[in-house]
């Protein structure tokens, strides 16, 4: 695209030599009890628009236009036939790491099912992100979610 939308919400982006950090630091120093549920969050948070600023920074043209232009732009874009993108490195240590280490052949890899939308659409519910209401929201494993609105 030629363009950047304005948009002002916060990029909640980290590293990933820190994400790895902190999966290493959390299977070698569980959780006790509960839910073992690590969350990473960046510190300090970019402004969408301050963060998509920083491409003009390093040289690239890419003026910031209104979200409604830019999604204009995006959808002839992705019309156009958006690139898929090639996971053959993902596939290789996948492999590397059945053989070596866990024994266990990933290669196939996981998609987003019906039942994992019931899942985060669970605890937004619980989290009180959503409203909960009157209407059920079929979901994973026999668990009801209810919500008035998203």
């Amino acid at each position: 695209l030629s363009a950047r939308p304005r948009i002002i919400n916060t990029v909640n982006a980290v590293p990933v030599n820190h994400v790895a950090r902190v999966v290493v630091a959390a299977a070698l120093n569980p959780v006790p009890g509960g839910v073992h549920v690590v969350h990473v969050t960046g510190h300090p948070r970019l402004r969408m628009n301050e963060y998509l600023s920083l491409l003009e920074f390093y040289g690239f043209k890419v003026p910031e236009v209104s979200y409604d232009a830019w999604k204009d732009e995006l959808e002839r874009y992705v019309s156009a036939g958006a690139p898929e993108l090639d996971d053959r490195n993902a596939i290789k240590i996948l492999k590397a790491d059945a053989k070596s280490w866990t024994g266990t052949d990933e290669r196939a890899g996981y998609g987003i099912s019906r039942e994992d939308v019931g899942r985060f659409l669970r605890y937004l519910a619980e989290t009180k992100f959503v409203s909960s209401g009157s209407e059920v929201i079929r979901s994973a494993q026999g668990l009801s979610v209810w919500v008035t609105s998203l």
